[in-house]
């Protein structure tokens, strides 16, 4: 892994892991209670991004698969968790809750971290083309 690849690594699962914290910090702001199970997701998700920005500043060969796994799925269980309607343990649907703006924009703008660092995960999993090189 390059030097550049390496940055773009870092730097993505750097700001996941720093929206998923103020995320995480939003549910105590809100108040709420919530179940164990979420509780649970939650500090699985902080574990996972932990590992992917380690993963990166090492320059760890897994290092773009764990982004593109980590930022993917926690994209997708967002929407799981809190856009769908209750439907299992893990739920904790914020139409249900009666979030404010603030909730559905740390909600958002942590979807966003996750979707770009699955992205740069994605794209450092590509092989790298030098110019004029035959295939």
């Amino acid at each position: 892994m390059n030097d550049a690849t390496r940055a773009r690594l870092s730097l993505a699962s750097l700001a996941y892991l720093i929206v998923t914290a103020l995320h995480d910090l939003d549910h105590v702001r809100q108040g709420r209670p919530l179940a164990l199970e979420v509780k649970v997701v939650g500090v699985v998700a902080i574990v996972t991004a932990v590992a992917s920005l380690v993963l990166s500043v090492r320059g760890h060969g897994l290092a773009p698969l764990a982004a593109a796994v980590v930022g993917f799925g926690s994209t997708l269980g967002l929407v799981v968790v809190h856009l769908l309607p209750r439907w299992s343990a893990i739920s904790d649907p914020y139409p249900e809750a009666g979030v404010d703006v603030v909730a559905y924009g740390m909600l958002y703008a942590l979807m966003a971290a996750g979707a770009y660092l699955g992205l740069v995960g994605v794209r450092a999993l590509r092989p790298s083309r030098v110019p004029g090189a035959s295939r």
